[in-house]
């Protein structure tokens, strides 16, 4: 179920109760308690989207480090480099360098992948953590909207039986009152 359908769902069920629901004069009262039921609704709301704004800012995040990553490796290559030019005066000191220049290049590489790994690791260990959150908090929804729905159902059937009792009574005091004349 998307978010989208939650809300549509929980809208229809504020609109159940609250612009369709038969009131109790003068109590603030409908079947249900329309005060306790809003309060859920808007703790419903509310949790979702932080959610849903959770897995953006990990999302967002990953590429924040990624390119960090790449940018410390394009600094730390840079600064081979500028070493391994003030170092040259002969082939050796020459040779030393571009070994020691390749190993730091080979060394960063490995480096960032490792650090790309860990990190998609880490992204993807959020997902799974942000989807099984959702899927509860989605259940959660589900189960407390099929209760309000049962319980609304409920209350409809014992005040349908309370309406037929009073109908079936004004029949009565019309027989009754025929039957007197």
């Amino acid at each position: 179920m998307t978010v989208n359908m939650i809300y549509n769902l929980l809208g229809k069920l504020e609109n159940i109760i609250i612009a369709k629901g038969i009131r109790l004069l003068p109590l603030p009262y409908a079947i249900v308690n329309v005060k306790n039921i809003e309060d859920v609704l808007d703790r419903i709301r509310v949790s979702i989207p932080g959610e849903i704004q959770e897995a953006r800012e990990i999302l967002r995040r990953k590429d924040e480090i990624l390119m960090e990553s790449q940018n410390k490796a394009d600094h730390l290559y840079l600064q081979a480099q500028d070493k391994a030019r003030s170092l040259i005066d002969d082939s050796e000191i020459l040779n030393a360098v571009r070994a020691e220049a390749e190993r730091i290049k080979i060394e960063t590489l490995e480096n960032c992948e490792a650090l790309k790994q860990q990190t998609l690791e880490e992204i993807e260990q959020a997902k799974m953590n942000t989807s099984n959150e959702v899927s509860r908090i989605r259940e959660g929804a589900d189960r407390y909207a099929e209760e309000v729905l049962g319980n609304l159902d409920r209350n409809l059937q014992d005040l349908h039986g309370i309406v037929r009792n009073g109908q079936n009574y004004l029949s009565q005091l019309k027989v009754e009152a025929t039957t007197k004349n």
